[in-house]
């Protein structure tokens, strides 16, 4: 149970259980169902209501957010649909008796309905969360480990017993997160992407662009509108994509904006007046990952999430990043560390010169030490892909040993 960007990890591990006989329900919202096409054997169930938002305007990002702030912030947005999506999951397990549940860990409502019910549940994650740990214990170079350990055990505090004592699967990997220790009921199983790159075929038009153009910068800040780009921040991006035109480092730009968000009309960025000369196409979805690996696109733009970050990099695609908010903006800092990427703060006035720089170092066909930190960051997310079948493993020993409990408690003794 998830959206769409945080489940499609989940839905590699629900074909291998499907193979080994599991009946397999993603239960999610009209918008989310309609991406699960290349998944025939996954039973959807589209019946929670609509995402909604409290920031219709994305005022909320037009400045840097404080730590505390951020999380209040996207405390708000999840909570503001959590009564309707509990009173729906309920009677939707209370009809078809779900055997085990898997919950993305910002979805309470999904966590507390399965607790509820009595079902065993599993929590699922992008992020550790360890970034912010760090973060938050820079400047005290003295005091560094004692801070964490005591960030440690705040964080513990944010976690409800159904979740402490939950399986945790975290679709990661240690390059993108810091090396850590964990507790034997959390496991580092990813990046877990698709095998097959046709899962989503292109569309002509797509498969036309990408013919016609041989320097394409890919431009997607997810599905939430929450984190897409406003007026002013679009004419910023726009002119400094337009400065490489001019270079000749891009000549064509995908821009992935859903409709309510008015960024594109005929194929050209609204509301601007330098889009002249440099080839705009825009669509409401694209199969991401197989268009990243199209040797006509040079370069991501991003706001930093997971998946995005996981598929750009298993293409070996550079990226430019501006995140917004949760485990985006410590994934920005850590992979511009790890010299893959460049990030920068949203903000209403943003530094268009430093965005054509940072173009520059990510655009350029010469730069060897790019080019060595995406091999290695390639080979990591190969060796994280094959894990998918590691984590069917342990769903089902968990599964299996809730099972065997019910079963001995209903004849008086006890699992040993």
């Amino acid at each position: 149970m998830s959206y769409y960007q945080h489940s499609r990890w989940l839905f590699e591990i629900g074909n291998v259980l499907i193979e080994r006989g599991y009946h397999v329900t993603y239960i999610t919202d009209e918008y989310n169902a309609q991406f699960t096409s290349g998944y025939p054997n996954l039973d959807v169930q589209a019946i929670l209501p609509p995402t909604t938002t409290i920031y219709p305007n994305n005022t909320i990002f037009t400045s840097p957010l404080d730590e505390v702030t951020m999380w209040k912030t996207l405390e708000k947005v999840l909570e503001s649909g959590y009564d309707a999506s509990y009173d729906t999951m309920m009677e939707f397990f209370e009809k078809h008796s779900p055997d085990m549940v898997v919950c993305d860990m910002m979805l309470d409502f999904c966590a507390d309905v399965a607790s509820d019910y009595g079902a065993p549940i599993a929590i699922t994650s992008t992020s550790t969360m360890i970034h912010r740990q760090q973060s938050l214990c820079l400047g005290v170079p003295f005091l560094q480990w004692p801070c964490r350990q005591v960030m440690r055990l705040w964080y513990s505090f944010l976690w409800k017993d159904n979740k402490i004592h939950a399986l945790k699967l975290i679709n990661n990997y240690f390059g993108l997160e810091p090396a850590q220790d964990f507790d034997p009921l959390t496991h580092m199983v990813g990046p877990i992407l698709p095998e097959q790159l046709d899962v989503f075929n292109l569309s002509n038009a797509e498969a036309q662009f990408l013919a016609t153009h041989t320097k394409v910068v890919l431009v997607a800040f997810g599905q939430h509108k929450l984190f897409h780009f406003n007026a002013q921040e679009i004419a910023s991006l726009d002119m400094a994509l337009q400065e490489h035109h001019r270079c000749g480092n891009v000549d064509g730009v995908i821009w992935v904006t859903r409709e309510e968000n008015n960024v594109c009309m005929n194929n050209q960025l609204v509301p601007t007046a330098t889009t002249s000369g440099l080839d705009y196409m825009c669509v409401e979805w694209i199969n991401q990952h197989t268009i990243l690996h199209h040797p006509a696109v040079r370069l991501f733009i991003s706001h930093g999430g997971s998946g995005g970050l996981h598929e750009s990099l298993d293409a070996s695609t550079p990226l430019l990043l501006f995140p917004s908010m949760a485990d985006q903006i410590p994934n920005a800092k850590q992979l511009q560390a790890e010299g893959v990427a460049r990030w920068h703060p949203r903000a209403s006035e943003m530094d268009i010169q430093r965005i054509i720089e940072d173009l520059e170092f990510l655009l350029s066909s010469d730069n060897a030490p790019l080019q060595d930190s995406l091999k290695r960051h390639k080979t990591l997310v190969d060796l994280g892909k094959r894990r998918k079948h590691y984590a069917a493993d342990l769903l089902g020993m968990i599964k299996g040993l809730d099972s065997a409990c019910e079963k001995k408690r209903s004849n008086g003794s006890s699992l040993s």
